[in-house]
């Protein structure tokens, strides 16, 4: 890719390892307990949006350790089918998994998306399933280190004239793909978004 964007997408990157640490910094301060533990993952059945710098990140490491696949490659397309353009009430009512957990674990867990990073339950896991929900779900996602990320993110994005548009994790990776491969530049990202929403 381009100096230009390489530096945009290090300095992605770097925002990433800098906001998911001073994140970790403030819990232990805080001395909270959570209930989350290894084989949960009723918080992947959430939806939620990413920018394309998250997408492109996540493809390169998932390439990078040989774990984009052709089998993975297509369940990323059949979630971002099922995911694109749905409304988000729709999206949570479907239960649909993240299309990175396997077994109940993220293959990609060491770079997962800062969303996944902030999300915690300090209550029972059981009440943070999506069609659990309610007044006594304790699914704690940190709405304001997500939203200040998300615009610093757009901030990148805009040095390269791109608007930052949210959009579901397997849209975002498959356009990760196609931006590293050089099918498309990232400054095009935005169009080929809009392009998928309607086709």
């Amino acid at each position: 890719l381009p100096v230009v964007v390489e530096r945009v997408v290090a300095e992605a990157k770097a925002l990433q390892v800098e906001t998911a640490q001073s994140f970790d910094q403030n819990l232990w301060r805080e001395e909270r307990t959570f209930s989350c533990q290894k084989g949960c993952a009723n918080c992947c059945h959430h939806p939620f949006l990413v920018t394309v710098l998250e997408g492109l990140l996540l493809y390169r490491w998932l390439a990078s350790r040989g774990k984009w696949t052709t089998a993975l490659k297509k369940a990323v397309q059949d979630a971002r089918d099922k995911t694109l353009g749905s409304d988000v009430e729709i999206w949570l009512l479907s239960n649909l998994p993240c299309p990175l957990l396997r077994d109940n674990q993220c293959i990609a867990y060491e770079a997962r998306p800062l969303h996944c990073r902030v999300t915690y339950s300090d209550g029972m896991p059981s009440q943070c399933h999506p069609h659990e929900l309610g007044a006594g779900t304790q699914l704690l996602p940190n709405l304001e280190v997500i939203v200040g990320y998300n615009s610093r993110l757009r901030g990148f994005l805009r040095k390269l004239n791109v608007v930052g548009t949210l959009m579901p994790l397997s849209e975002a990776l498959l356009l990760g793909e196609a931006i590293d491969s050089g099918a498309i530049p990232l400054e095009d990202s935005d169009l080929q978004h809009a392009r998928d929403l309607v086709r």
